[in-house]
């Protein structure tokens, strides 16, 4: 029989040590971690856990920041994956990561939307069906953490996303911002991040052929079928033919085998601190194509923005550069030598890129 990783092992024991039907959430005798269920909507439960960092340092002027993170997929987990493959306290082999985000910022890894990880419901009528019910259901988790956790009040909330999770993070920062100014959550968002985002897939499968040709994958020949297939799936994209769409787009990773914006804008127009990050290597959501629906955003601050140099900010190592390019409240972050997971590929680039978003007074 496989043998199942040591990591879900030790969820599973934690599971076990959840109270009855009088409470939904447990923790370590210290403190220093929570874990438990929220009930988002009836007979549907999210699964959080939720790790306060031991370097916290906090002060009137500087709180210390919290980072949501949220996976991708949709379908991959957080408590998984984020947690123990990219910014956790330990990596799969639970040893401890010099690495962790938790230098920076407290961390809540959720499983989301229901139905992943250890999230679950208690009907499938109640899963999920549109991006827009797995923001809200967030948000409603959101809620209910603030009065789980007690400093979630004091510290501002960053929400970091991945892949598909960056979608749904950027959905989820309108969400929360909308019931802050509505007086039905008393937070401070400090901001969202979208980690390599798969936020229009329009403008990433376009991208595709491009960035590909330029590192060799595609020859001439090739690049041309390629784009061919992308205008394809704009096309079918454009007519709401989504399945055929997405079978489009199937046949476009075949052949290369082979061989969100308006939802942003909101965000910047709240005065949200937006952030987006991109591996330079990314052959899933391509920086190419990060860029492409950037520069469609209708947000007033864009042509200065665009306008402005890039700043290299030189980390880690020389070799592996980050450049950096911001104007009020956007950001935009060019990881060298890393692909679609940043925080795995770069993780000593990410600890520091994620102190400077959400200026932790941990950084040094």
């Amino acid at each position: 029989m496989e043998m199942l990783p040591i990591w879900t092992v030790l969820v599973l024991c934690l599971l076990a040590n959840l109270p009855g039907d009088q409470a939904i959430t447990a923790g370590t005798d210290d403190g220093a971690e929570r874990w438990g269920y929220a009930q988002v909507r009836p007979k549907a439960n999210l699964f959080w856990w939720w790790y306060k960092s031991p370097q916290r340092l906090s002060s009137p002027a500087n709180p210390w920041p919290t980072v949501l993170w949220l996976q991708g997929g949709p379908g991959a987990s957080s408590v998984g994956q984020g947690n123990f493959n990219e910014v956790g306290p330990l990596d799969v082999n639970l040893n401890p990561r010099n690495t962790t985000w938790l230098q920076m910022a407290d961390v809540i890894f959720v499983d989301s939307p229901v139905g992943v990880g250890y999230s679950y419901v208690e009907d499938p009528s109640a899963l999920a069906k549109t991006d827009a019910q797995a923001a809200m259901d967030v948000t409603e988790l959101i809620k209910a953490l603030v009065k789980e956790i007690p400093t979630l009040q004091s510290s501002p909330l960053h929400i970091v996303g991945e892949s598909y999770g960056g979608k749904l993070a950027a959905m989820i920062g309108v969400s929360v911002a909308r019931s802050i100014r509505a007086g039905t959550l008393n937070l401070t968002l400090g901001g969202v991040v979208l980690g390599d985002g798969w936020v229009s897939p329009i403008d990433l499968a376009l991208s595709y052929p491009l960035f590909l040709h330029t590192m060799s994958r595609l020859d001439d020949s090739a690049v041309g079928r390629a784009i061919t297939i992308g205008i394809k799936m704009k096309q079918q994209i454009a007519a709401q033919q989504f399945l055929a769409a997405y079978r489009t787009l199937n046949d476009l990773m075949q052949f290369i085998d082979g061989r969100s914006g308006q939802v942003v804008d909101e965000l910047l127009m709240y005065g949200v601190n937006v952030t987006v990050y991109n591996g330079q290597l990314d052959v899933i959501c391509p920086t190419i194509g990060a860029e492409s629906w950037l520069k469609k955003l209708k947000w007033d601050g864009l042509q200065k923005f665009l306008s402005l140099p890039r700043e290299n900010l030189g980390y880690c190592h020389p070799l592996y550069d980050t450049f950096m390019r911001s104007h009020k409240n956007l950001r935009f972050y060019w990881v060298l030598g890393a692909g679609h997971k940043v925080p795995m590929d770069q993780p000593c680039t990410a600890v520091y890129m994620i102190g400077d978003i959400v200026n932790s007074p941990g950084r040094k």
